[in-house]
């Protein structure tokens, strides 16, 4: 194998998708103690710190995995089960990966954000290793793991363990229970072939689904919780809520159908949504001034919203469809919560945000009364 190759094995044996996908979350964990103020230095070495503790713990997960992932269709080229890299080389790598970003987190973050990789690192390879073998509770376990890289972003700026952190680690720990029961039903044959007791094979797809419903509902309710205690403002609260309500949807929607391998996939599937958007509507918390969050932010999406609804009732107009004009009223509806929601920070602007809402909205309500009566003539015609 040429040089070009061996390094790609080496990169994908340490699960760059798994990395990149908890770096999100570990950013959001930053951003949202940081509170608007970055240290680009400390931002660098806890997302490579972070980096390279998890490629570690994902390398030493290849290792211990290596016989069932021969079993499996998805996993049975991987470098150790085609011996592209050997055992020992492998071992070394993954020890190295793990010292280099434990010391890169301790030295220029802080100790405890390096204790708690470090923990993610035993939960993650040693507990749920052995774990997902044995008991259908691995998955719980990986969840717990799983849901350390917010909290390591989060401690390398704040240097302590608050109730910030745990509802952050709360959240993922709820997202991910359906987040892994989706794959494991879309992927069911694979577990099954290497005699993982996952739930959906042990208990059956029933099981899984009762239990992906009930972790989707907390998700919801502990997404809230940031906002309850004053981490985050209300616009992330509006788009978790609509967002968790849009996952509980996608679950219920042929709930008692014949078909779970498709409701696993998109049960997965809308997991990835949210999670990026949990994600960065808590960097943007984090990021952006709390004047801007919660006073500018919301003015802006309200005229940006009600110059939608103008611009598409006035579309609707030359180009009416019934579907157009639902699209049209929800519109309408956002504009009026995001309306009100202004009238109640801006009280002193009262006068002026009610009287501008009625001009918007008999605008809006002649238009579509028009188009409406333009649809009719069409289908009359």
């Amino acid at each position: 194998m040429n040089l070009k190759g061996t390094l790609k094995a080496y990169y994908v044996l340490a699960k760059p998708g798994i990395i990149y996908g908890n770096l999100i979350t570990a950013l959001a964990g930053f951003f949202l103690a940081s509170d608007g103020h970055i240290q680009f230095g400390v931002l660098l070495a806890m997302a490579v710190g972070t980096s390279l503790v998890m490629g570690s713990g994902c390398v030493f997960n290849n290792y211990m995995d290596r016989r069932i992932d021969a079993l499996m269709a998805r996993t049975k080229q991987r470098a150790l089960v085609t011996k592209t890299i050997s055992k020992g080389a492998a071992l070394t790598y993954g020890t190295v990966l793990g010292f280099l970003g434990a010391a890169i987190l301790a030295y220029w973050t802080n100790p405890l954000a390096a204790s708690v990789a470090v923990a993610g690192w035993i939960l993650y390879v040693l507990v749920y290793g052995i774990a997902k073998r044995r008991t259908v509770h691995g998955t719980l376990i990986g969840s717990i793991s799983g849901a350390v890289p917010p909290v390591i972003g989060y401690v390398a700026v704040s240097n302590r363990l608050d109730l910030a952190a745990f509802l952050l680690f709360l959240m993922l720990v709820f997202w991910q229970m359906p987040h892994f029961y989706g794959i494991a039903m879309y992927r069911l044959h694979d577990y099954a072939e290497a005699k993982i007791p996952v739930l959906p094979v042990v208990k059956g797809m029933r099981a899984a689904k009762v239990q992906s419903l009930v972790y989707i509902i907390l998700f919801g309710l502990a997404a809230a919780s940031p906002t309850i205690y004053g981490y985050t403002g209300y616009i992330y609260l509006a788009v978790m809520a609509v967002l968790s309500l849009a996952w509980l949807r996608v679950a219920l929607t042929d709930f008692n159908g014949k078909f779970d391998a498709v409701w696993g996939r998109k049960v997965f599937r809308f997991s990835l949504v949210l999670i990026t958007a949990l994600s960065v509507m808590i960097s943007i918390g984090g990021i952006l001034p709390k004047q801007f969050v919660t006073i500018h932010m919301p003015i802006l999406l309200h005229v940006l919203i009600a110059l939608a609804s103008v611009a598409y009732t006035t579309y609707l107009f030359f180009f009416p469809t019934q579907k157009g004009l639902q699209l049209a009223q929800a519109l309408v509806g956002l504009t009026l919560i995001s309306g009100t929601y202004l009238v109640i920070i801006m009280p002193a602007h009262m006068v002026q945000s009610c009287l501008t809402g009625l001009a918007y909205i008999g605008f809006v309500a002649v238009g579509l009364v028009l188009a409406k009566h333009r649809l009719v003539e069409q289908n009359t015609n």
